[in-house]
């Protein structure tokens, strides 16, 4: 029986973890827009206190940290590479088949 085929190829299993880190990175962003929302809805009109303060720097935070994924991700995908295709290819080295082009294959 045949293990290697197009769903185990280096190529679509680094998509694959290229699209769940992206959904990952949209869930981020998505969780934390809204809660940064929530908690300016919730304090309006009031004077920021240093705990408030501290929770949208915090929320900016993670923002900032998937900016900077997003921006690796594309300097990557400009020189021809991405993260997902790169943990593929450290993958397909370190399996019983070495660098065959494809993972567990």
């Amino acid at each position: 029986m045949e293990v290697n085929g197009w769903w185990n190829s280096v190529g679509n299993v680094g998509t694959a973890i290229d699209v769940a880190l992206i959904g990952v990175g949209l869930g981020v962003s998505i969780k934390t827009g809204n809660a940064l929302a929530k908690l300016l809805k919730t304090n309006a009109g009031k004077e920021l206190t240093r705990t408030v303060r501290a929770k949208i720097i915090g929320l900016f935070g993670t923002s900032a940290g998937a900016l900077v994924s997003a921006s690796i991700e594309a300097a990557l995908t400009i020189t021809g590479s991405s993260v997902g295709n790169l943990i593929a290819k450290g993958i397909d080295l370190v399996d019983v088949r070495k660098r065959n082009g494809y993972v567990f294959g």
